[in-house]
């Protein structure tokens, strides 16, 4: 992806983005009633990642930074054994199509001031090779701040 990315235009790069991500982003319940154009707008923002077999993504209560949607790859996220009684689910695994980071729609709904990033709840690693996109703290920070994104505080 950061090849194809690299070697293509503003206008390809946008039409990729939105071919890999149109589906996935309408299946994030904090989207679903977001507009059109507020879709094509983070799609826009979406940055290719791409993560080696066993990279760590984030680990438990360290500070979320981005939202990532996955178009290749698996990643398993995980409660440590320390927390798991509190947590009902402990194990999930994330794979093409799925996304990971919500939690950052809602904060940029109720947030005032954007320093209190939330904390991930799981510790994500790679189980393989994972190709995806991101929506940084930065890009959503700037859509909401801007305006060009309307977060509704009832999400």
């Amino acid at each position: 992806v950061n090849y194809i990315f690299s070697v293509l235009d503003k206008s390809g790069r946008s039409i990729m983005r939105r071919h890999f991500c149109k589906e996935v982003l309408k299946k994030v319940k904090e989207l679903q009633t977001m507009g059109k154009e507020e879709l094509e707008t983070i799609s826009k923002d979406l940055q290719p990642k791409i993560f080696q077999e066993n990279d760590t993504v984030v680990e438990v209560g360290q500070p979320l930074q981005s939202m990532l949607f996955i178009i290749s790859g698996t990643m398993q996220a995980y409660v440590p054994i320390r927390d798991a009684p509190r947590v009902a689910e402990t194990t999930k695994t994330f794979e093409k199509g799925m996304f990971f980071g919500e939690q950052l729609l809602d904060w940029a709904a109720r947030t005032k001031n954007f320093d209190d990033q939330p904390p991930s709840d799981r510790t994500v690693r790679c189980s393989t090779k994972v190709e995806a996109f991101a929506l940084t703290v930065d890009d959503l920070k700037t859509l909401v701040k801007t305006g060009k994104l309307k977060m509704s505080s009832e999400v």
